[in-house]
């Protein structure tokens, strides 16, 4: 997951520098697991997030108090 995750900030990286257009992320199922774990590791790297059934356990998050647990 965590290579998925690299893998979606470097192709965000390389579509921000050639818009100056808010980037939003949509992801369905597993896409939405990735998406959060994407998240944790750099919450500010794009404007929003649409998730469509993700494949995330909410049950089993323990939060810290931060945004994303």
């Amino acid at each position: 997951m965590h290579s998925l995750a690299s893998d979606l900030l470097a192709v965000t990286d390389a579509i921000g520098t050639s818009t100056s257009k808010p980037i939003f992320w949509l992801a369905i199922s597993m896409g939405g697991a990735v998406v959060s774990r994407a998240l944790q590791m750099r919450p500010e790297a794009v404007a929003g997030v649409v998730l469509l059934a993700p494949m995330i356990s909410l049950t089993k998050v323990i939060c810290d108090g931060s945004v994303f647990c």
